[in-house]
């Protein structure tokens, strides 16, 4: 471990089938769970299997807490701990979605594409791919030098703002909040988030399956 103060961990951990060891580990490193995940906006629903959380963990050593003792609660709670060595915000994971959340936004308001052909893109393109390699080692894979190449031609072409777009906060001041009023980047009928909802969790399951990881 590090001897930061505070020493943030991305965690993927089974919100169904061990709500108990998560508060356990929560209580064990002083925060304070809500006993809802999906309260914890990261993922949006009460069964996911697998959720992505933040937690800012305090020095082990001012907790009583040994890394043994971390390291086994970790193991027994975690599939896949991750260390964050910097307390930034947006820790790890949502820094890195909503830089692609920022790409997508931007490719809609810029008439580029549609909010449903950008989500097909990734959801039958790149994204079936990162579960199994995801960026870092994508780049390695393909080539320092390729990616290289790509960014200097590709990077004044994309989305730098570092502010919500035009188009996200419009739709914000209008009320068209997606799911909650029907009514987003696209329009929700009861059916459809229904739908939507029951595909996110069967599908993680599939996936979590496929990949041994359930």
């Amino acid at each position: 471990m590090a001897n930061a103060t505070v020493l943030p961990y991305v965690m993927r951990y089974n919100a169904e089938s061990c709500p108990e060891k998560m508060v356990k580990l929560a209580e064990a490193i002083g925060l304070r769970p809500t006993g809802n995940v999906a309260e914890d906006k990261y993922l949006l629903s009460d069964a996911l299997l697998e959720l992505t959380k933040a937690l800012g963990i305090k020095t082990l050593k001012e907790q009583g807490i040994s890394e043994s003792d971390f390291d086994m609660l970790a193991g027994d709670v975690l599939k896949e701990p991750v260390l964050v060595k910097k307390d930034v915000p947006g820790f790890l994971a949502n820094r890195l979605q909503h830089a692609l959340f920022r790409e997508a936004i931007s490719i809609v308001e810029n008439g580029i594409a549609d909010a449903k052909d950008v989500d097909d893109a990734i959801k039958y393109g790149f994204g079936m791919r990162l579960g199994v390699m995801a960026p870092m080692e994508v780049i390695d894979n393909a080539g320092v030098d390729l990616t290289y190449s790509i960014h200097k031609y590709l990077f004044p072409h994309i989305e730098n703002s570092t502010e919500p777009s035009k188009l996200l906060v419009e739709k914000y001041e209008k009320g068209d909040l997606g799911f909650k009023t029907g009514k987003g980047f696209q329009e929700w009928s009861e059916e459809d988030i229904a739908a939507s909802r029951k595909n996110l969790i069967e599908g993680l399951i599939k996936v979590a399956k496929a990949l041994d990881r359930l």
